[in-house]
């Protein structure tokens, strides 16, 4: 017997197996609703067919009692394995990969553990690693509402007892923080008790214990990891893996347990940590907070300093060895807008970075920003008092200022503003109406003038450090054609010249992403190589540029201002999400891999909750489905390396192709007739709807509809269709209506508010929409006629919380949207028909109710908008899983005398 019920072991005679049946709580078959979700998640977990998890193969009812058939694993549990002592590192480190490969399938499932430890934990006797117990914790408790959970802190079970109505199962020293205090559970909690089984494995004691339980519990609440008992040999990699794994606040823990795996696997395959530019110096340094690291790169600067020097003993000097050191910088604070991420800059001298980061101690849910100064010689950053809610910002050519974007999310406007780099009072240079304008680093010329990317990203202004509001330089719609969208500026310290990241398209070469030089005196613009994104000059004459997602280096040469020699390349960035900067002097400062959701793939549910795959293609979908007319074809948009690009999936034969692409692709969707359809952008304020044929793959030319428009949809006759325009300046929405024929457009929706993404319903009588007219969006619904282009009614409130992604079942009797308040796809029936004697039409709206959560269906998108839509019968929704969101870098890997590697990259030419 255990605590969640007894066991037997039993022979399968069907199978010819031996089993293991699980006898469930006689409560739970006493209370209907509990069975019913027990059984749902029972089928959830029989769906986990993974080797490191032990199957369920059946869910059995005898006698009015409830019994689970499980595989029967044979062999010690962890937990005995321990009972001789700790694991060699060696020996360890596999079994913690196959653990967090378990837990990562299940988590993808929407399975959360809940009481993952040692003896849930088996070895087969092929010494392969068995998780039991997968969510059973979950499956049985009992779901309460929210009040019912704060009046009913968790308590733990005792030993031998069946779990009883409001009471949480777990393991005491295993148990999340969030768990001891009751919160609501998520998969960082599984996260948390992985940390401490691999504590555990490696130290052969137990992290959090007491006397009693509640004692265990106080342990995990307040102590913290003496981490001088990990072995000598642990890898630094595994060191930092244990922290995030342990934080006590689960917004600063690892967020992803594949995360662990990956992390596992290259410790396993690089102990030492090399290849990720990590050194067990910088390491002790973050977790003693001592001045170790400080001392280790002084000497090292010392070292490359004397090296340097002249001869010694009439030798040659030697050259300056390229040292890699890892510092924690455990708050940098992830952007928000579309420009580049621009978390930090790095001083010209190459011995300070400047970072935006938060408090580490600041538990609030959004956390002040604010600029951290750290100094490489220095283990502990300096906040610049007064800097608080930067955004974007880099040091001038003299290191001695930081320009930075301010935003008070309290207030409307955006500001630039300058501070000195060693503190003092902020100095405002301009104020802005909207964030596109600072959505952009801001780029120093030199010390006295900046350059900024305009609000419509094709333009770049000039400005005074001093302030004033910038001055249009010049228009890159007017010197290249086909420019679609600035991507970087960038300056030389020595002046005269500024280079911009851009990325176009051309008839010949289709999208592409170069580099052009802009004479600051002449205006002059010229191509200079194509490239993606970044590029840097070093004073010793080498270029470092990507292409093609790929860093590496070619000869520059300086007269005639241009690349001399072959690319050669040394770093692959594709998917990696490495945010890199460097100075002219070849310090080189970069995030590690962060991650950009390649992993991700096309999923189905059904209204019973039942999870599947659409096609095993993993890609880098973005946020975004449509299913077609018939059912048989996705329209999804996939990201590249320089642009988007709308795709169709078959859903017969699990083909993905890729349709005619021109500029950014982005919201592709189907008319009722089966014609495919996207928004292409040429500029922001040239984005326009085109067909395609499919079988022909022939982009017609002459655009469906043109305009700044942002969600489409059309009549059942392919006759009219609802865009949303929005104001550039302020971007408030309105809808209107175009005849297709003639292009003529009709105001529909235009007022004060902001409405978007309008739906006409199957019979067009109906048009649902998304309004801020209460202050915040939510789902609105109006009578349409067809014939005159109005509302035929006022409107109807729909959802009664934060909602969009509204989209109609195809047969018009229901309507559903995202609840963005509590996570979850909505629906309401929705009825438009005679009653009465005048027979009128009268609208009538039920009662929203819940088709599925957030938790029930694990998610994620880039532009937080839930990717989902529904089949044809109604009965099925395709969405996409498994995007991440890249998480805070816990250090940043800085390169010391990296220009000497690149001389000889160049001159040996490999």
């Amino acid at each position: 017997r255990g605590g969640m019920g007894g066991w037997y072991l039993a022979g399968d005679t069907k199978r010819d197996r031996d089993v293991a049946i699980k006898c469930l709580p006689t409560e739970l078959a006493e209370d209907a609703d509990r069975l019913a979700r027990f059984e749902r998640e029972a089928k959830l977990l029989a769906s986990l067919n993974h080797p490191h998890i032990a199957t369920i193969f059946g869910l059995e009812e005898a006698d009015g009692n409830q019994y689970l058939i499980l595989e029967y694993i044979e062999g010690e549990t962890l937990a005995e394995r321990l009972e001789r002592g700790a694991i060699p590192v060696s020996e360890a480190l596999p079994i913690a990969g196959q653990i967090a490969e378990a837990m990562e399938a299940a988590h993808e499932k929407g399975v959360i553990h809940r009481d993952l430890k040692p003896a849930n934990i088996k070895f087969t006797a092929e010494g392969e690693v068995k998780v039991l117990d997968f969510g059973l914790a979950k499956a049985i408790e009992e779901q309460s509402s929210t009040a019912s959970e704060i009046a009913n802190s968790p308590t733990m079970a005792p030993h031998g007892s069946p779990t009883i109505s409001g009471v949480i199962l777990g393991t005491a020293g295993y148990l999340s923080p969030e768990q001891a205090r009751g919160r609501p559970v998520d998969k960082r909690a599984d996260i948390f008790a992985f940390g401490c089984v691999l504590f555990e494995m490696l130290t052969g004691e137990k992290l959090f214990t007491g006397e009693t339980v509640t004692d265990s519990l106080a342990s995990t609440l307040k102590v913290e990891p003496t981490w001088a008992e990990l072995p000598a040999d642990t890898p630094p990699t595994i060191h930092l893996l244990l922290r995030r794994c342990l934080a006590k606040d689960r917004k600063r823990r690892l967020q992803d347990i594949g995360s662990a795996r990956v992390e596992i696997d290259e410790a396993i395959a690089d102990p030492s940590g090399s290849s990720l530019s990590l050194a067990a110096g910088a390491l002790e340094a973050s977790t003693t907070r001592h001045a170790g690291l400080g001392m280790m790169l002084t000497f090292a600067m010392i070292f490359a300093t004397l090296a340097g020097v002249g001869v010694w003993l009439f030798k040659p000097a030697p050259v300056p060895e390229t040292l890699h050191v890892a510092i924690p910088v455990n708050t940098i604070k992830p952007q928000e807008g579309p420009g580049p991420q621009a978390l930090f800059d790095v001083h010209p001298s190459g011995t300070r970075i400047a970072y935006v980061g938060v408090d580490p101690e600041d538990e609030s849910v959004q956390p002040e920003t604010a600029i951290y100064i750290r100094n490489l010689e220095d283990s502990t950053p300096t906040k610049l008092a007064g800097t608080e809610h930067v955004h974007r910002l880099s040091f001038s050519p003299n290191g001695e200022q930081i320009a930075y974007a301010w935003h008070d999310p309290d207030r409307p406007e955006w500001e630039m503003r300058r501070v000195n780099s060693d503190g003092g009072p902020s100095i405002t240079l301009f104020v802005d109406p909207s964030r596109y304008w600072l959505s952009y680093p801001p780029c120093w010329v030199d010390d006295d003038q900046l350059a900024y990317v305009g609000d419509d990203f094709f333009s770049i202004y000039l400005g005074e450090a001093t302030g004033g509001q910038p001055e249009l330089f010049v228009d890159f719609r007017d010197l290249v054609p086909d420019l679609v969208i600035i991507v970087e500026l960038w300056a030389p310290p020595d002046g005269g010249v500024l280079y911009v990241s851009g990325m176009a398209t051309s008839g010949e070469r289709g999208n592409y992403s170069s580099i052009f030089e802009v004479d600051l005196n002449t205006k002059e613009v010229r191509e200079i190589v194509g490239a993606h994104s970044f590029f840097r000059l070093l004073d010793s004459g080498i270029a470092v540029f990507t292409k093609d997602d790929v860093l590496g280096v070619a000869s520059w040469e300086a007269a005639s201002r241009s690349i001399a020699g072959d690319f050669i390349p040394f770093m692959n960035l594709s998917g990696t999400g490495i945010t890199l900067e460097m100075t002219s002097k070849g310090t080189l400062v970069y995030t590690p891999p962060l991650g950009a959701g390649k992993d991700s793939r096309v999923m189905s549910i059904d209204r019973e909750g039942n999870i599947q795959p659409v096609a095993e293609l993993r890609r880098e979908y973005a946020g975004h489905v449509r299913v077609s007319p018939d059912g048989r074809q996705l329209a999804l948009i996939i990201s590249g390396a320089t642009i988007s690009e709308a795709h169709v999936l078959d859903l017969e034969s699990s083909a993905l192709r890729p349709v005619a692409n021109e500029g950014v692709n982005i919201a592709p969707t189907w008319m009722p007739d089966g014609r495919y359809v996207y928004n292409t952008i040429k500029s922001m304020a040239d984005q326009r709807y085109v067909i395609v044929d499919l079988d022909s793959d022939d982009l017609r030319t002459e655009p469906l509809v043109s305009g700044y428009s942002s969600g489409i949809s059309f009549s059942s006759d392919c006759k009219l269709a609802i865009v949303t325009r929005a104001d550039l300046d302020t971007a408030d929405g309105d809808l209107f209506v175009v005849e297709l024929e003639t292009g003529e457009t009709h105001p529909l929706v235009v007022t004060s508010s902001s409405e978007h993404s309008g739906m006409i319903s199957p019979d067009d009588r109906l048009v649902a929409y998304i309004t801020n007219a209460s202050g915040e969006y939510r789902v609105e619904l109006r009578t349409f006629d067809a014939q005159s282009f109005k509302p035929g009614s006022r409107p109807t409130v729909v959802s009664s919380r934060p909602s969009q992604s509204a989209f109609w079942n195809p047969n018009g009797s229901e309507l559903f949207w995202i609840d963005y308040e509590i996570e979850a796809l909505m629906v309401a029936d929705v009825r438009y028909e005679p009653a009465g004697d005048d027979d009128k039409p009268v609208l009538s709206v039920s009662e929203p109710r819940v088709v599925f959560t957030a938790a029930e269906v694990p998610y994620h998108t880039d532009f937080g908008e839930w990717p989902v839509h529904i089949s044809p019968d109604g009965m099925r929704f395709y969405y996409i899983e498994g995007r991440r969101s890249p998480e805070p870098p816990a250090y940043l890997n800085v390169v010391l005398n990296w220009e000497e590697q690149l001389k000889r990259l160049v001159s040996d030419g490999k």
